[in-house]
């Protein structure tokens, strides 16, 4: 046996781990049912000014990434609306994501998340907080 460090995208060990470990939840847990899920805003010229993107997980939306162009417009809490309209829609328990301490923990929690877990100078002086919406 050796240990192999390959850390690009296509390496030939990537998608078969990612394989095994879902046939073995699968076959002792829940269903995964793992999905991507996106919603984009963009402008009248096709230009992308805004999204947010995640996956099912089992029964929860897990958001990986949001991102607008001008957060003082509210476009952030239309696309987390749109998020978690789909969530409900796909009969989900709720969403849950991250964000560190220099992005965006007040805006979630303007929309109704919950911090159930910190992680001190998880970047450099910032702390990295996990939220949670149920529904």
């Amino acid at each position: 046996m050796k240990i192999v460090s390959d850390h690009r995208d296509d390496n030939p060990y990537r998608k078969p781990l990612v394989k095994n470990l879902v046939a073995y939840n699968d076959a002792n847990g829940p269903p995964e049912r793992w999905r991507f899920v996106g919603f984009y805003a963009v402008d009248d010229a096709g230009q992308l000014i805004g999204g947010t993107q995640g996956c099912f997980e089992c029964d929860w939306l897990h958001i990986t990434h949001l991102w607008v162009k001008d957060p003082k417009n509210g476009l952030g809490r239309q696309l987390m609306e749109a998020a978690e309209t789909y969530a409900k829609e796909e009969k989900k328990t709720g969403v849950f994501l991250d964000t560190y301490a220099f992005q965006a923990k007040g805006f979630y929690e303007k929309q109704g998340y919950v911090v159930f877990g910190t992680i001190e100078n998880a970047a450099g002086p910032h702390a990295r907080y996990f939220l949670s919406k149920k529904f």
